[in-house]
């Protein structure tokens, strides 16, 4: 666990080593390591997208992302391989269809990408119709089957905390269409680590992950 007090706003780039550390730890149970968020909780994507690089330096190679949909892999390829244009498509489609949560919350999710790019880490969209324990369902078997083609080498699944087995079991939340106790977490054998970092321009007494 992280931790720090009475701090004036969040020095991401002195926290994303030590956050990068700590994923890379979990690899002793498993190559992939399921990071969850809090999807209005924009503080938790920006200690992620500074720590993309560490994350490359400690093995990790790829980022399945819930906030694309698969059916848009080859516009997030093309954006890989450096076309500004199918960035600009990926701006629009995360714009149209995240901007209801908080704003700034699609930017926060494109720097991740962006980052990810220049690192050379790829980004896999896993995101497909359906209740949350569908959705676990299928995100699973399509990670299996992705990392079966990568001979299994080190991974991040990131997506929405609700995602995660033990802390859906734990919520009444409306947001959750449907309890799943297994979560992706279960379906995968991967551990889990969840950011919820306080917005520091709202909160500066300090956070936990």
């Amino acid at each position: 666990m992280l931790s720090r007090a009475r701090s004036v706003g969040y020095r991401y780039d002195l926290l994303a080593s030590s956050f990068a550390t700590s994923v890379a730890d979990l690899r002793r149970e498993s190559n992939l390591v399921v990071v969850g968020d809090y999807h209005n909780d924009i503080a938790s994507k920006k200690l992620l997208s500074c720590s993309i690089a560490y994350l490359k330096e400690k093995g990790f190679s790829r980022i399945y992302f819930e906030m694309l949909p698969q059916n848009m892999q080859p516009v997030l390829d093309s954006f890989m391989m450096g076309c500004k244009d199918s960035g600009v498509v990926i701006k629009d489609y995360l714009g149209n269809n995240w901007h209801h949560y908080t704003p700034g919350l699609s930017d926060s999710f494109f720097d991740i990408i962006n980052n990810a790019r220049i690192s050379g880490i790829s980004v896999v969209a896993i995101d497909e119709d359906g209740g949350l324990e569908q959705r676990n369902d299928k995100w699973a078997k399509m990670i299996e089957g992705s990392q079966k083609k990568y001979n299994n080498t080190p991974a991040i699944v990131f997506g929405g905390a609700y995602h995660i087995g033990e802390i859906n079991n734990k919520t009444t939340e409306a947001e959750c269409s449907a309890h799943d106790p297994l979560g992706v977490d279960g379906r995968l054998k991967a551990p889990y680590i969840i950011l919820k970092l306080p917005d520091p321009v709202r909160i500066s007494a300090g956070f936990t992950i």
